[in-house]
């Protein structure tokens, strides 16, 4: 879902789909989340707050890739 939020605007609207092995695998979630299945997403972005990059360590920056 994170990489999806970095590509898509406010007011945008997305589908993910999660393949098993990046969500909850063999094991599943049970009883929502059958083993071995894919999750389905809807998302929707309604606000994006700007960061104050300031306020942020180097380690923080870095592991945003701002620096």
């Amino acid at each position: 879902i994170d990489m999806v939020l970095c590509l898509i605007e406010k007011k945008e609207k997305a589908k993910v789909i999660i393949p098993s092995k990046l969500a909850y695998g063999s094991k599943g979630r049970l009883p929502e989340v059958l083993p071995d299945s894919e999750i389905e997403c809807d998302l929707e972005v309604k606000e994006v707050e700007s960061l104050d990059l300031d306020n942020f360590s180097l380690s923080e920056k870095l592991k945003l890739g701002y620096v």
